[in-house]
């Protein structure tokens, strides 16, 4: 499914580090208990379950990276962050080098796992000083589920989110639902902004999600029904040339 993006797409068969001092060690995959994750079986599905005798889980040496080496001096366009862990010492980590004109970074979705000071004020950091968007996903909250015809199926589109911190924003390129934080006057207020909502993922994104409307140039103010096809669409002839 990725191959086409095998020349962009990195994937790490190692733990992550926000230490550089941690390069190259070695630890064992069950150390902590952490085995990864079994496939998500849904009734019916043909994929192996967790524990099947085909598959035993096996202890192996894992080298350590630190996520500064997976970025400096690069561009990344998304960097996906769900560790269940120190998840927001990682994006702090990842402002300061972008501070440091070290990485440039498009987008950063991150689940929101021990929350620090230094993860809120590199959130914060994010949107007032270096220009990024913070939304929050429509992941273990479900208040809305939009499907395919457009309808709220949870919620009906009723309690409408829309105040000085954040306002609800609807079929965003690919996401049909997200929240968008509105500028913050402090780390705390983005903070407190975010648990009134009770949000748990967030896109950090430098792509503007909504895309500027722009208007035919016949259209703007106009209510009339235009006769010809051409004229519709804002398309006619003048002495300089086609418009």
């Amino acid at each position: 499914a990725i191959n086409c993006w095998s020349h962009r797409f990195k994937m790490l068969n190692a733990f992550i580090s926000v230490n550089e001092s941690a390069r190259g060690a070695a630890r064992q995959s069950l150390e902590y208990g952490a085995r990864g994750r079994p496939y998500l079986i849904y009734p019916g599905s043909t994929f192996l379950k967790q524990d099947h005798e085909c598959c035993p889980w096996a202890d192996e040496t894992i080298t350590t990276v630190p996520v500064q080496d997976l970025v400096r001096h690069r561009v990344v366009h998304l960097i996906k962050i769900d560790i269940d862990s120190f998840d927001m010492a990682i994006v702090a980590v990842l402002e300061k080098m972008i501070t440091e004109k070290t990485t440039e970074i498009g987008s950063i979705t991150v689940e929101m796992q021990q929350q620090t000071n230094d993860g809120i004020n590199a959130m914060y950091r994010l949107q007032s000083v270096h220009g990024y968007d913070i939304y929050c996903l429509n992941i273990h909250m479900d208040r809305r589920w939009i499907n395919a015809k457009g309808i709220d199926v949870y919620a009906n589109f009723t309690g409408l989110i829309n105040n000085d911190e954040v306002e609800e924003r609807f079929m965003q390129r690919l996401m049909r639902y997200v929240i968008y934080f509105k500028p913050a006057n402090s780390s705390l207020a983005l903070e407190k902004a975010r648990l009134k909502v009770g949000c748990a993922n967030v896109l950090i994104t430098k792509e503007k999600l909504l895309e500027p409307r722009h208007e035919y140039p016949l259209r703007q103010g106009k209510t009339e029904v235009f006769k010809t096809a051409g004229e519709a669409f804002g398309y006619f002839n003048n002495k300089e040339g086609t418009v």
